[in-house]
């Protein structure tokens, strides 16, 4: 058996490794070692004293003001401020008078070139979302979801903080399932259900299993309308989720929050029901 102190060692160089190299938080480090977030601070300051870890912080002076610290930061996000200004007109547009949405931005790593290279990007994307998400938690009551990898892995990240939903927080898929291999353990239905095991282990929400994720543009509205209430109205999931029924109303008309990830929008990409969309659309492409 290892002695303590060695442990200690071991653990102070794992928590530099994660801080430098992987831009993990405390809480992160905690997670991944097993031990408490105070811990953490004794660890990375061991590996500081040991000549692992060399932390230069940046000290905004009285002479950096709001406006210069903005220019410091977008000198690093270089299309931050287009992007705040995009949301900042959306927003205003829907809610008059809103102040607009706060947009958090933060390094996921470098620009992955290979498969595994790519899901460790995704992973700590999902830590630090996580992160974000939590602070939301209190808000949320009713939670419409989408679906992909992005999602699954936000879900990852946010096991281990351990987020305490209120009692009457629901869950519920605001897609159907993608037609794509292998994704029905990332489909909307799926990390809905898992999101509400966070609130509750034994509750279950709706779900739009074997429901269509979309419905082709060619129909006329009445066609349309048909479809979603002699097909998809014979679901129960549907029905609660888009219908409404027993006179209550549609959950996605009580949706508080939607969780999203924003997909891909290419020619090149090889989701089936994408292609389709473009192939059916030529005339009038909507996606290039």
């Amino acid at each position: 058996m290892p002695r303590r102190e060695d442990d200690i060692e071991f653990q102070a160089q794992v928590a530099a490794w994660l801080f430098d190299k992987m831009h993990f938080k405390q809480e992160q480090i905690a997670e991944h070692l097993g031990i408490k977030q105070p811990d953490v601070s004794r660890r990375l300051k061991m590996a500081e004293e040991k000549g692992w870890l060399s932390r230069p912080s940046f000290i905004r002076g009285k002479d950096i003001s709001d406006a210069r610290m903005e220019e410091i930061e977008n000198a690093f996000y270089r299309r931050l401020p287009d992007l705040r200004r995009q949301l900042g007109a959306l927003s205003s547009q829907r809610l008059p008078g809103s102040t607009g949405p706060r947009v958090h931005v933060f390094y996921s790593g470098p620009s992955a070139t290979d498969k595994l290279g790519y899901q460790k990007r995704q992973e700590l994307f999902g830590w630090n979302a996580a992160l974000y998400v939590h602070e939301l938690v209190s808000k949320m009551q009713r939670v419409g979801v989408a679906w992909g990898t992005s999602i699954a892995r936000l879900i990852d990240g946010l096991r281990p903080l351990h987020p305490k939903f209120g009692r009457d927080t629901l869950f519920f898929p605001v897609s159907g399932e993608p037609l794509r291999e292998r994704g029905e353990e990332n489909s909307a239905t799926s990390l809905a259900s898992q999101l509400q095991q966070l609130v509750d282990k034994s509750s279950q929400g709706p779900g739009l299993n074997m429901v269509i994720p979309c419905i082709p543009d060619q129909f006329d509205p009445g066609a349309t309308q048909n479809i979603k209430h002699l097909l998809l109205g014979q679901v129960e999931g549907y029905r609660r989720i888009f219908l409404g029924e027993g006179g209550h109303s549609p959950l996605i008309d009580e949706m508080d929050t939607l969780i999203t990830g924003v997909g891909t929008a290419s020619k090149t990409s090889t989701d089936p029901w994408l292609i389709e969309r473009v192939n059916s659309m030529r005339n009038d492409p909507p996606l290039t």
